[in-house]
């Protein structure tokens, strides 16, 4: 890194690698991050907290998502609530920042009130089959705009 910044002073050019500089300087944070973390967990024999974790290097946003199915498929990124009407019409919809703890999913209560509401299931297809299965776009701001227009074009049958 002090390499890097030795031959841009000496140019004179600061203003014109500022954005390679944040690019480096924000990599070498979480590359420092993800050693850390290496070494208390293999080395100190450490539990890491799963907040602590990185999941993803180029979308630091991302969560690791528990859906509570047999299958223990890896699925990372945001949980989304929709609220539709009796139409089947989404009237609502809201990327979900952080997840929710997970004993509280895990209760008897809400087991029973996710029975329930299977109906939720046909919305979540429609969804995915209107391009909601993948977000091609970079970052948290993109991946919202992502998914109201996910909405939007699920919505007009």
């Amino acid at each position: 890194m002090l390499a890097i910044y030795e031959r841009v002073l000496s140019t004179n050019q600061v203003e014109v690698h500022a954005a390679k500089i944040e690019t480096l300087e924000y990599f070498h944070g979480m590359l420092n991050k993800q050693i850390n973390l290496v070494e208390r967990r293999v080395i100190w024999d450490e539990r890491v907290p799963g907040e602590e974790k990185i999941h993803s290097l180029f979308e630091p946003h991302v969560e690791w998502l528990y859906k509570g199915k047999s299958n223990k498929r890896v699925e990372l990124g945001h949980n989304i609530l929709v609220a539709s009407d009796q139409w089947g019409f989404i009237v609502d919809h809201l990327v979900v920042e952080k997840q929710a703890e997970q004993a509280e999913e895990s209760s008897k209560t809400f087991k029973k009130l996710r029975h329930k509401h299977s109906a939720v299931e046909s919305d979540i297809n429609r969804l995915e089959h209107h391009g909601l299965d993948r977000c091609l776009d970079k970052g948290l701001k993109a991946f919202k705009r992502y998914c109201a227009l996910g909405v939007l074009a699920a919505n007009p049958r």
